[in-house]
Protein backbone atom coordinates (compact mmCIF):
# COMPACT_ATOMS: atom_id res chain seq x y z
CA UNK A 1 0.00 0.00 0.00
CA UNK A 2 1.10 3.55 -0.46
CA UNK A 3 0.38 6.86 -2.10
CA UNK A 4 0.52 6.67 -5.91
CA UNK A 5 2.46 9.58 -7.38
CA UNK A 6 2.60 8.43 -11.02
CA UNK A 7 0.48 6.22 -13.26
CA UNK A 8 1.87 5.30 -16.70
CA UNK A 9 -0.62 6.82 -19.17
CA UNK A 10 0.46 4.35 -21.90
CA UNK A 11 -0.90 1.41 -19.88
CA UNK A 12 -4.57 0.60 -20.42
CA UNK A 13 -6.87 -1.86 -18.67
CA UNK A 14 -7.00 -5.35 -20.21
CA UNK A 15 -4.06 -4.66 -22.57
CA UNK A 16 -0.73 -6.50 -22.78
CA UNK A 17 2.36 -4.70 -21.51
CA UNK A 18 6.03 -5.50 -21.95
CA UNK A 19 7.77 -7.14 -18.99
CA UNK A 20 9.51 -4.54 -16.88
CA UNK A 21 7.20 -1.68 -17.92
CA UNK A 22 6.67 0.83 -15.13
CA UNK A 23 2.97 0.77 -14.25
CA UNK A 24 2.78 3.00 -11.16
CA UNK A 25 5.19 4.78 -8.87
CA UNK A 26 4.59 5.01 -5.11
CA UNK A 27 5.55 7.91 -2.85
CA UNK A 28 8.80 6.85 -1.10
CA UNK A 29 8.18 9.14 1.92
CA UNK A 30 5.84 6.58 3.52
CA UNK A 31 8.53 3.92 3.38
CA UNK A 32 11.42 6.19 4.37
CA UNK A 33 9.67 7.10 7.62
CA UNK A 34 9.13 3.40 8.35
CA UNK A 35 12.79 2.70 7.60
CA UNK A 36 13.90 5.49 9.94
CA UNK A 37 11.65 4.16 12.69
CA UNK A 38 13.06 0.65 12.25
CA UNK A 39 16.58 2.08 12.39
CA UNK A 40 15.74 3.86 15.64
CA UNK A 41 14.32 0.67 17.10
CA UNK A 42 17.50 -1.20 16.11
CA UNK A 43 19.60 1.42 17.91
CA UNK A 44 17.36 1.09 20.94
CA UNK A 45 17.73 -2.68 21.03
CA UNK A 46 21.50 -2.50 20.57
CA UNK A 47 21.72 -0.07 23.49
CA UNK A 48 19.55 -2.39 25.59
CA UNK A 49 21.85 -5.26 24.67
CA UNK A 50 24.88 -3.22 25.75
CA UNK A 51 23.09 -2.37 28.97
CA UNK A 52 22.37 -6.04 29.65
CA UNK A 53 25.98 -7.04 29.02
CA UNK A 54 27.21 -4.53 31.60
CA UNK A 55 25.15 -6.07 34.42
CA UNK A 56 27.86 -8.40 35.69
CA UNK A 57 27.70 -10.11 39.10
CA UNK A 58 30.28 -8.92 41.56
CA UNK A 59 31.34 -11.48 44.15
CA UNK A 60 34.33 -9.96 45.90
CA UNK A 61 33.42 -8.10 49.13
CA UNK A 62 36.69 -6.15 49.44
CA UNK A 63 37.22 -2.48 48.67
CA UNK A 64 38.05 -3.47 45.12
CA UNK A 65 34.66 -5.12 44.80
CA UNK A 66 33.02 -1.89 45.97
CA UNK A 67 34.98 -0.04 43.32
CA UNK A 68 33.98 -2.55 40.66
CA UNK A 69 30.38 -2.37 41.80
CA UNK A 70 30.41 1.42 41.54
CA UNK A 71 32.02 1.22 38.07
CA UNK A 72 29.42 -1.31 36.92
CA UNK A 73 26.58 0.82 38.28
CA UNK A 74 27.99 3.84 36.46
CA UNK A 75 28.36 1.85 33.23
CA UNK A 76 24.81 0.54 33.59
CA UNK A 77 23.54 4.08 34.18
CA UNK A 78 25.43 5.27 31.08
CA UNK A 79 23.94 2.39 29.08
CA UNK A 80 20.51 3.39 30.36
CA UNK A 81 21.07 6.90 29.01
CA UNK A 82 22.11 5.41 25.65
CA UNK A 83 19.04 3.17 25.58
CA UNK A 84 16.73 6.09 26.32
CA UNK A 85 18.44 8.22 23.66
CA UNK A 86 17.85 5.41 21.15
CA UNK A 87 14.21 5.25 22.31
CA UNK A 88 14.01 9.01 21.77
CA UNK A 89 15.32 8.62 18.23
CA UNK A 90 12.73 5.92 17.52
CA UNK A 91 9.96 8.09 19.00
CA UNK A 92 11.07 11.08 16.92
CA UNK A 93 10.99 8.93 13.79
CA UNK A 94 7.48 7.80 14.78
CA UNK A 95 6.47 11.46 15.04
CA UNK A 96 7.84 12.07 11.53
CA UNK A 97 6.03 9.04 10.16
CA UNK A 98 2.72 10.02 11.75
CA UNK A 99 3.15 13.64 10.64
CA UNK A 100 3.50 12.38 7.05
CA UNK A 101 0.37 10.25 7.47
CA UNK A 102 -1.49 13.21 8.99
CA UNK A 103 -0.42 15.52 6.15
CA UNK A 104 -1.67 13.02 3.57
CA UNK A 105 -4.98 12.48 5.42
CA UNK A 106 -5.49 16.21 5.80
CA UNK A 107 -4.91 16.71 2.05
CA UNK A 108 -7.44 13.95 1.39
CA UNK A 109 -9.93 15.55 3.78
CA UNK A 110 -9.62 18.94 2.07
CA UNK A 111 -9.96 17.33 -1.35
CA UNK A 112 -13.05 15.38 -0.25
CA UNK A 113 -14.52 18.53 1.33
CA UNK A 114 -14.75 20.21 -2.06
CA UNK A 115 -16.16 17.03 -3.61
CA UNK A 116 -18.90 16.73 -0.99
CA UNK A 117 -19.84 20.38 -1.52
CA UNK A 118 -20.26 19.62 -5.24
CA UNK A 119 -22.30 16.53 -4.33
CA UNK A 120 -19.84 14.31 -6.21
CA UNK A 121 -19.29 12.03 -3.21
CA UNK A 122 -21.42 11.03 -0.28
CA UNK A 123 -21.23 12.76 3.08
CA UNK A 124 -20.19 9.47 4.69
CA UNK A 125 -17.09 9.29 2.47
CA UNK A 126 -16.16 12.81 3.53
CA UNK A 127 -16.83 11.95 7.18
CA UNK A 128 -14.52 8.93 6.87
CA UNK A 129 -11.70 11.17 5.59
CA UNK A 130 -12.35 13.67 8.39
CA UNK A 131 -12.18 10.87 10.97
CA UNK A 132 -8.92 9.59 9.46
CA UNK A 133 -7.41 13.08 9.59
CA UNK A 134 -8.50 13.52 13.21
CA UNK A 135 -7.10 10.12 14.19
CA UNK A 136 -3.80 10.96 12.46
CA UNK A 137 -3.63 14.31 14.28
CA UNK A 138 -4.24 12.57 17.59
CA UNK A 139 -1.52 10.03 16.79
CA UNK A 140 0.92 12.90 16.19
CA UNK A 141 -0.04 14.47 19.54
CA UNK A 142 0.41 11.13 21.28
CA UNK A 143 3.80 10.66 19.64
CA UNK A 144 4.90 14.12 20.73
CA UNK A 145 3.85 13.33 24.30
CA UNK A 146 5.90 10.12 24.11
CA UNK A 147 8.92 12.14 22.95
CA UNK A 148 8.50 14.51 25.91
CA UNK A 149 8.23 11.56 28.31
CA UNK A 150 11.38 9.98 26.91
CA UNK A 151 13.22 13.29 27.17
CA UNK A 152 12.23 13.35 30.85
CA UNK A 153 13.53 9.78 31.26
CA UNK A 154 16.84 10.85 29.68
CA UNK A 155 17.13 13.73 32.15
CA UNK A 156 16.45 11.30 35.03
CA UNK A 157 18.95 8.79 33.65
CA UNK A 158 21.62 11.49 33.34
CA UNK A 159 20.94 12.52 36.94
CA UNK A 160 21.37 8.87 37.94
CA UNK A 161 24.73 8.82 36.09
CA UNK A 162 25.90 11.82 38.11
CA UNK A 163 24.86 10.03 41.30
CA UNK A 164 26.73 6.88 40.29
CA UNK A 165 29.83 8.89 39.37
CA UNK A 166 29.78 10.44 42.84
CA UNK A 167 29.54 6.94 44.36
CA UNK A 168 32.42 5.81 42.15
CA UNK A 169 34.52 8.77 43.26
CA UNK A 170 33.73 7.91 46.87
CA UNK A 171 34.66 4.25 46.32
CA UNK A 172 38.00 5.26 44.76
CA UNK A 173 38.91 7.40 47.76
CA UNK A 174 37.71 4.91 50.39
CA UNK A 175 40.47 3.50 52.61
CA UNK A 176 41.77 0.10 51.49
CA UNK A 177 41.33 -2.87 53.84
Amino acid sequence: TGTVVYVNPAVEDNRWVEAGTLLVELDPNDYEATLEQASGELNSREAASNSASVNVPITDASAYSQLHLAEAARAEALASVSAEEANLMAAQHKVQQDEAIFARSERDRVRYESLVEKHEISRSEYDARTTEALAAAQAVESDRAAVAAIQQKIAQARSFVVQKEAQLSSARTAPQQ
